[in-house]
C-alpha cells in the first residue's frame, strides 16, 4: 500500500505490480484488489505480474502471455479459458493440458512403508511449538498454513539452519542431532529456500558451478569433481529440468528467477537426497519438481 501511495504521489499514469501478493494472506489480497479496482476507475493503468492464475483472472481485463522471454499473445481475460491459458504458457497442446488436469494424486503409501524420518516434539523457543512429523520414502508431505504459521521455521529446523531446543529426530530408527546444515547434508537432506537470491544462488558463479556445489560439499573439498564430470552433470540437469540458458558456463545471475530456482533444485537432485525440503512457492520450480518425480 505504501508503494502504491508513492506511485500516486508522483501522479503516475501506469503502475507495475510485480508479484505484489506473494506474501499476503487472503484478506490482504482482497483489500489490495479493492484499492486497485478503485484506482482503475480513476484512469490509472495497472500491470499486474503474478504466478497465481486465480488472482490474474480476478483483477485483469487483458492477459499477456510470455514464454521463455518471448511474447506468445495478448487476450481478453473474459474470452480466454483457464486451461487454454495454461496451454499457451507451457507450450503444450490443449488436449495434453486437459489430460494433465484430469490426473488424480498418487495413491497413499501403504502401512508397510515405514517412515525413515520421525520427528517427535521438535521445538524452538520463541519460534516453534513442539510438533511431530513422519516421512516415508517416496512420499510428498505438504506443510500448509498462513503467513507466520511456522512452515518456513519447520523447514529450517529440519535442515539444521536453526537449532531445536527440544525434541528428537530419528533416521532409520537412529536418533540424530540436526545441529547444522552440514549434518543434514551428511544424512542426504537437500534444501531449496524461498529466497533464492540471498539464500541459494551464488550469483557470480556459473550455472555449472552452482549445480555441482552441494555434491562437491558432500564429497569434501579434497575429493574434487573433475571438470568433465561437472560438465556432464550440469548438462544433464539443464536438459532434464529444461533450464533456459545458452550454456552451463553462463553466470547464474543472468538467468530468469524461475531458471535460477531450477538450477538450485538441480543442485540438490545431483546429491541424490533422501529428503528434499522446499519452501519455494515459484511455479517454475514446482513444475520442474513434478517432472523429476514423474521420471
Amino acid at each position: 500500500m505504501v508503494a502504491i501511495a508513492r506511485a500516486l504521489d508522483i501522479e503516475a499514469k501506469v503502475i507495475v505490480l510485480d508479484e505484489p501478493t506473494s506474501s499476503l494472506d487472503a484478506n490482504e489480497v482482497k483489500h489490495l484488489f479493492s484499492v486497485l479496482r478503485k484506482l482503475k476507475t480513476q484512469g490509472l493503468g495497472i500491470v499486474f505480474v503474478s504466478h497465481f492464475l486465480d488472482q490474474v483472472y480476478a483483477i485483469s481485463d487483458r492477459l499477456t502471455v510470455l514464454r521463455n522471454g518471448k511474447l506468445i499473445g495478448e487476450y481478453e481475460a473474459a474470452r480466454l479459458p483457464r486451461l487454454e491459458l495454461v496451454a499457451k504458457m507451457i507450450g503444450k497442446d490443449l488436449n495434453a493440458v486437459h489430460e494433465m488436469s484430469a490426473r488424480h494424486g498418487a495413491e497413499p503409501l501403504r502401512a508397510e512403508h515405514k517412515p525413515f524420518l520421525r520427528v517427535k516434539g521438535l521445538a524452538r523457543r520463541g519460534s516453534m511449538l513442539p510438533f511431530d512429523l513422519e516421512i516415508r520414502a517416496g512420499e510428498v508431505v505438504g506443510l500448509a498454513g498462513l503467513l507466520g504459521s511456522g512452515r518456513t521455521e519447520t523447514a529450517r529446523l529440519l535442515f539444521g539452519i536453526d537449532r531445536a531446543d527440544a525434541g528428537q529426530v530419528d533416521i532409520d530408527g537412529q536418533s540424530i542431532s540436526l545441529s547444522s546444515p552440514r549434518t543434514a547434508i551428511a544424512h542426504r537432506f537437500g534444501f531449496c529456500p524461498e529466497d533464492r537470491k540471498s539464500q541459494a544462488i551464488l550469483p557470480d558463479l556459473t550455472v555449472r558451478e552452482n549445480i555441482v556445489l552441494a555434491l562437491q560439499a558432500s564429497k569434501g573439498w579434497t575429493r574434487k569433481i573433475s571438470a568433465r564430470q561437472q560438465q556432464d552433470l550440469a548438462g544433464n540437469y539443464i536438459k532434464t529440468l529444461n533450464i533456459a540458458t545458452s550454456d552451463a558456463e553462463k553466470p547464474i545471475k543472468f538467468l530468469s528467477g524461475g531458471n535460477q530456482q531450477k538450477a538450485v533444485l538441480a543442485r540438490w537432485l545431483a546429491s541424490q537426497p533422501r529428503l528434499l525440503i522446499s519452501t519455494n512457492r515459484r511455479a517454475a520450480s514446482t513444475s520442474a519438481r513434478k517432472r523429476r518425480l514423474r521420471s
